[in-house]
């Protein structure tokens, strides 16, 4: 019965304290609500609701809040559809339809932006702007949720409409020759539907122009054997852009490397220092210091009991005076003289002191036991300082190589005059077993490793050649395609320039493309995965 009753009081305490709150919390949204921060208030509302589900003020703020807040976005959609702001008018009647998603003023106005923006979507399809109408429909499709469904339809119809436009101008350009932008269409027209006969001619002709257009690297590396057999190596496992290709045979390429690498020399060089070390170089006899304690601690007791057996001695005289004066006074039954006050009191002193004599006298025993247990002498090590001499050894190699890449068209040379370079060391001394020093000895790294490491490095100085040349020929590349007043001739260079490399893909490029072929991310579309 005790239980229940504690067990009651306990739920009685928890919910006034959630009133508590929850009427807090309520206080703090009607702050926020006159000042018309309603998200806020919003926040407070929903929370009392929370802690005090049964409050009814809450619940009705909550409810009024929700409303506002409806309201307020569908005054926002409203001005921005009426200022041509679909995208805008979409996110801020998605605003009102979280609130409120069954009012019917937000499903109308769901209705009408969807509608305008179908409407403006077909206006720009018909003038040619089919990416900036399907842009326009996915921009509004993702937050107007509720009419998805209106806008499904149109986002297929422009897709389809934009899929066949590409086409018809993808076979255009082939039939001129401009397979870069044909390409281009093709894999636009691809992605927006992914059709059999648009996929096979995006694959047909990326083909073709990687076949045709791959940037060959012919390469011959000669000079120290091993040394050019690693170099080699790291050129051709080197990454470089997508079309870039190394072969042997010099027929038909666009660059050739050439390597050099030369029998590395190496050197030695040693340099001293001191270094130090503290060892024990045996034992010596001092005095001990608890010695000379003990001896002090003797001193002191054997004092204290001097001193304490004068003072038995001075109470025994002060007795003795005492007692012959209570002699000489004789018996006075009725009476305490001073005399006999005297000798009780000196008695209970007297008593007192010769037992403190007695424990002054033990402790100067133990303390003489102390001082005779304890060594007069004891053993400390002897410590010196070793200095011996440590050399460091320090093995230099130097591995010369020169590159050039020469190119079949009228590029110019480019020229590689370097080294590479490597130092390994190692310290050694001798061993001096007394101070406990053992013998370090040398561990150069060998020269057949060093060489090796020296070839990897002349390699990567190679690969960094190869890669300049492929820069020079974007660059060439790029330069061509800015001169080609025509559309889709000047489109098919920029393609080229992509298969080549497409990093760090110029600015004006993508606006160029996006100008002419209404194409965003032209890397993507040719380059990405279906």
């Amino acid at each position: 019965m005790r239980g229940l009753r504690s067990w009651v009081i306990a739920l009685c305490v928890s919910l006034v304290l959630a009133g508590c709150t929850a009427q807090r919390l309520v206080s703090e949204g009607d702050a926020f609500y006159e000042n018309g921060q309603y998200e806020q208030a919003l926040d407070r509302y929903s929370r009392a609701v929370q802690e005090d589900p049964n409050l009814e003020e809450a619940r009705e703020k909550l409810a009024q809040t929700r409303a506002r807040l409806m309201e307020r976005g569908v005054e926002s959609a409203r001005a921005r559809l009426s200022e041509g702001d679909l995208v805008g008018a979409a996110h801020a009647a998605a605003d009102a339809y979280a609130q409120m998603p069954q009012e019917g003023i937000v499903l109308e106005l769901g209705g009408d932006i969807a509608a305008e923006t179908v409407r403006r979507s077909r206006q720009l399809a018909n003038e040619g702007a089919f990416g900036e109408a399907l842009d326009l429909l996915e921009a509004v499709y993702e937050p107007l949720e509720w009419k998805r469904f209106d806008l499904d339809a149109p986002i297929r119809m422009i897709k389809v409409n934009w899929a066949d436009d590409l086409a018809g101008k993808a076979a255009d350009a082939e039939a001129r020759g401009d397979l870069g932008d044909s390409l281009l269409m093709y894999a636009m027209a691809a992605r927006l539907l992914l059709r059999p006969p648009e996929v096979a001619k995006r694959d047909e002709l990326r083909a073709r122009l990687e076949s045709g257009g791959l940037y060959t690297v012919a390469y011959e590396f000669k000079g120290d054997p091993r040394g050019r057999k690693v170099a080699q190596g790291v050129v051709t496992n080197a990454q470089f852009a997508q079309n870039v290709v190394l072969v042997k045979d010099k027929a038909e390429v666009q660059a050739v490397l050439t390597v050099d690498v030369s029998r590395p020399t190496f050197t030695t060089s040693r340099s001293e220092q001191t270094a130090r070390k503290d060892y024990q170089d045996g034992t010596r006899q001092v005095e001990n210091p608890a010695y000379a304690s003990a001896l002090d601690e003797l001193t002191r007791r054997e004092r204290d009991v001097q001193e304490r057996e004068r003072d038995v001695m001075n109470l025994e005289r002060e007795l003795d005076d005492y007692q012959r004066r209570v002699e000489r006074e004789g018996d006075t039954p009725s009476t305490s003289t001073s005399a006999e006050q005297g000798v009780s009191r000196t008695l209970q002193r007297l008593e007192y002191e010769r037992g403190q004599l007695d424990t002054e006298r033990d402790s100067a025993i133990r303390a003489r036991d102390r001082a005779s247990d304890t060594p007069r002498t004891i053993e400390e090590p002897v410590m010196r300082t070793l200095e011996y001499t440590v050399t460091t050894h320090t093995r230099t190699g130097r591995m010369p190589m020169t590159a050039r890449v020469q190119h079949t068209d009228r590029r110019a040379v480019i020229k590689i005059n370097d080294a590479a370079t490597m130092s390994t060391s190692d310290t050694t001394h001798q061993a001096f077993p007394f101070a406990n020093v053992s013998e370090d000895t040398l561990s150069l790294q060998s020269d057949a490793s060093m060489t090796g490491q020296m070839a990897q490095v002349a390699g990567n100085i190679a690969v960094e050649g190869v890669r300049r040349s492929v820069r020079s020929r974007r660059d060439q590349l790029l330069a061509e395609a800015m001169a080609i007043p025509e559309a889709s001739e000047r489109i098919s260079k920029y393609v080229e320039v992509i298969l080549l490399d497409p990093t760090e893909l110029e600015e004006e490029v993508l606006v160029d493309i996006e100008e002419r072929r209404g194409i965003i991310d032209p890397v993507s579309v040719l380059l990405g995965a279906d």
